[in-house]
């Protein structure tokens, strides 16, 4: 792809375990017009989610050498992988880890993220249409709402709140 008169390279690649008949490949490569690269691994899986929408990410290598690690975990058979924790490691960095814990009710998703200076908590209203979720259905729900974002909530690691939005 040329932008701007500089040459990016993109290069794509099956991912262990994917359908043949998906006819779909993952991003593998970013050639930068400095030669630089990004590369991408994934999870090998055969899951029916996995099948469907593309296997996790499970490793970015940046051009400094530095590595993202991605790691997933699937709160029961209905439901595709969650991210559980990514971990950004590499020459001369300090390695920063930052987990991921989803909670989910009839009507509500809580997704607290433990970063390495703050922590996060991000609420969504849950509508009628989610992706086999039969098993948290409970009368009256609404069908209208969709993902939509409830609260965010942000604050530092001695628990000093300095952000709260009621959305």
């Amino acid at each position: 792809m040329l932008f701007n008169g500089r040459a990016w390279t993109y290069d794509y690649s099956a991912v262990p375990n994917r359908s043949s008949k998906s006819g779909f490949s993952s991003l593998s490569q970013v050639t930068l017009p400095e030669g630089l690269t990004w590369s991408f691994s994934y999870s090998p899986t055969s899951t029916p989610f996995a099948l469907q929408f593309g296997p996790a990410l499970s490793k970015v290598k940046l051009p400094t050498d530095a590595v993202v690690d991605y790691t997933y975990y699937r709160p029961d058979q209905q439901r595709g992988d969650i991210l559980r924790q990514r971990v950004l490691s590499g020459p001369n960095l300090v390695s920063r880890t930052w987990v991921y814990t989803k909670t989910i009710t009839t009507d509500f998703e809580t997704t607290m993220v433990n970063a390495p200076h703050r922590n996060e908590t991000y609420t969504f209203y849950r509508g009628f249409f989610n992706f086999k979720d039969s098993y948290l259905y409970k009368s009256p729900r609404n069908p209208y709402v969709l993902e939509l974002p409830k609260s965010m909530t942000i604050a530092d690691l001695s628990g000093n709140i300095f952000a709260n939005h009621g959305i």
